[in-house]
């Protein structure tokens, strides 16, 4: 047989070798012989044959000499054999880089308030992260309508239902708001002995619109007089912030007593709450990225096991001792976990 120089038409795809030949050449190199081969790969020792005269014919070069103590390659099927390792492994890595991009997590946007942006999410987040280290988690303190009309978000939390019929809403819990002054302001300025006693002091106030009278005004009894607040703000870390470096009293949710330090909660019989809700859109609850962070958002509220976000008050005076590391535990992103999640929320 000989094997004058082939061309390979361009023009004719159909003239190319046959992949599996040169699979079927791989395969003889690794296992020295044409009818070890032919037995590891299930096939007929004469199809073997056929097939690798086949690949010689179509490249018009000898692969393989035979003889009796079995198959060796030629100088020029060392040199496609060293080719179709090459091809090969950057097949290999192709196809591991497409499993890493399919299972790579996109990024996932939370519209929240800035006081649990502030206080509640930095202290469980590292443990997020830990477990989903290329999750990509965008938390907007914003609740500005266009922005939420138009859709640039995967979960927000409210104080107020949503009335949207496209969103998915669950109420993830309750916050308790008391009076709370810092250790400082108190030394100065005495500790309030009653409700009436704090129209004597420093107010500090959130408001959300420039007419808004803030809070003091609606919470306060008319029969005290008005209360006048002295500070307000838009911002709930800044009225945190402020409480804490002495500038006055303010209200403020209980969870700050978890892990704040500089807050004191005022027992004076004066306190209200809010519920807050979880909202989704069901299209974005499908990605397994938001899924994820729904799945978090869901256990660091547990209304159930944490006083501080249940339906009935309780004072931060009898808080159970916690970390962050114990509110995380026994969290999970398991496929099983995660296959439930709208049905949990469904029924919470």
């Amino acid at each position: 047989m000989t094997y004058p120089h082939a061309e390979i038409d361009e023009r004719n795809p159909g003239a190319l070798p046959d992949w599996d030949d040169f699979r079927l050449l791989l395969g003889i190199v690794r296992m020295g012989s044409f009818s070890r081969a032919a037995t590891a790969l299930g096939l007929g020792q004469s199809t073997v044959s056929r097939r690798i005269d086949r690949l010689e014919d179509s490249l018009g070069v000898r692969l393989i000499d035979r003889s009796q103590k079995g198959a060796a390659l030629t100088p020029e099927g060392q040199r496609v054999v060293a080719e179709l390792n090459v091809a090969h492994g950057a097949l290999l890595k192709a196809l591991q880089g497409a499993h890493h991009t399919e299972a790579r997590l996109d990024d996932v946007k939370l519209v929240t308030t800035d006081g649990l942006a502030s206080y509640w999410l930095p202290r469980l987040l590292p443990f997020l992260f830990d477990l989903h280290p290329d999750l990509e988690f965008r938390v907007y303190t914003t609740t500005d309508s266009e922005f939420e009309q138009r859709g640039h978000y995967d979960l927000s939390i409210h104080y107020i239902q949503p009335t949207d019929p496209n969103l998915v809403t669950v109420r993830l819990g309750t916050l308790h708001f008391l009076p709370y002054a810092s250790p400082s302001y108190l030394a100065k300025h005495g500790y309030p002995e009653s409700k009436a006693h704090l129209v004597q002091h420093r107010l500090l106030d959130y408001i959300l619109y420039i007419i808004d009278k803030g809070t003091w005004m609606t919470r306060l009894p008319a029969a005290l007089g008005e209360g006048r607040a002295q500070f307000f703000t838009n911002s709930s870390a800044a009225l945190a912030e402020s409480v804490r470096s002495g500038v006055g009293i303010a209200l403020l949710p209980t969870y700050g007593s978890v892990f704040e330090t500089g807050l004191v909660p005022l027992e004076v019989d004066m306190r209200f709450e809010t519920p807050f809700w979880l909202c989704y859109r069901q299209e974005a609850i499908a990605r397994r990225s938001v899924r994820i962070a729904a799945a978090f958002l869901k256990h660091i509220f547990n209304r159930r096991t944490m006083p501080w976000f249940g339906e009935h008050y309780v004072s931060p005076l009898n808080f159970p001792a916690t970390t962050p590391a114990q509110i995380m535990a026994g969290f999970s992103t398991s496929p099983t976990a995660l296959s439930s999640l709208p049905e949990i929320y469904g029924s919470a």
